[in-house]
């Protein structure tokens, strides 16, 4: 009976003991599974962080060539060009609206009103003048109108 009952036991140790080899082994591939896991989300932090820095990088560079074109489009003009936003200020101006109207100091308070009433030379047309530019911002959407002067 000793003999027995001392193999059951050893065989309960031996199946404890390879019981706790799985488990330490179990362990040990969750934890490597974790590190890994780990470095790949800083990896992915990291190249993300260079992609965002290179895609703003790039969207400066291509918002100063656009505003290159623009300004050069505008300063070659023939034609006097002014850009008013939605608040009624003069976004962009160049010099031939300023030669034209030849009113540089109300074109430098970049007041659109300013602008308009001392830009048109006959008086009179202010009024309807300022009614088109008035009837430009009834409305959300992006238009274009020309005022002869």
């Amino acid at each position: 009976m000793r003999k027995v009952g001392a193999t059951r036991r050893a065989a309960a140790a031996r199946r404890v003991a390879e019981l706790l080899v799985l488990m330490s082994q179990l362990c040990y591939e969750s934890d490597q599974d974790r590190d890994t896991l780990e470095r790949s989300i800083e990896i992915a932090s990291r190249d993300m962080q260079r992609c965002i820095r290179i895609s703003s990088r790039r969207a400066e560079s291509e918002r100063a060539e656009q505003d290159a074109i623009m300004r050069a489009t505008l300063e070659s003009a023939i034609e006097g060009i002014l850009l008013v936003d939605n608040h009624r200020k003069v976004d962009r101006g160049e010099q031939a609206v300023r030669e034209m109207w030849r009113r540089g100091a109300v074109m430098e308070s970049l007041d659109q009103r300013a602008v308009g009433r001392g830009g048109v030379k006959a008086r009179e047309m202010a009024d309807v003048v300022m009614s088109r530019i008035d009837g430009l911002y009834d409305t959300d959407a992006t238009l274009r109108d020309e005022l002869e002067s």
